[in-house]
């Protein structure tokens, strides 16, 4: 079982959703977590929806409470 986590910057990029996708497959992980992404809800779902993954748990930020 391989598990990506990644602190990640630029997820409002066009491409990050394919990039996520593309590592994913490359390093074979049954776990990606992706952390401090500060995405409104709806983008993450479009983010998740376009990796490929079959469940997923997500946390709305607010603000710059609750960061690492």
């Amino acid at each position: 079982m391989n598990v990506l986590a990644w602190n990640c910057c630029g997820t409002k990029s066009r491409g990050f959703a394919s990039l996520v996708k593309e590592i994913s497959k490359e390093h074979k992980a049954s776990f990606v977590v992706l952390v401090e992404t500060h995405l409104p809800g709806d983008r993450a779902r479009k983010i998740i929806n376009h990796t490929g993954f079959d469940s997923f748990h997500l946390v709305k930020f607010i603000g710059q409470v609750g960061v690492i």
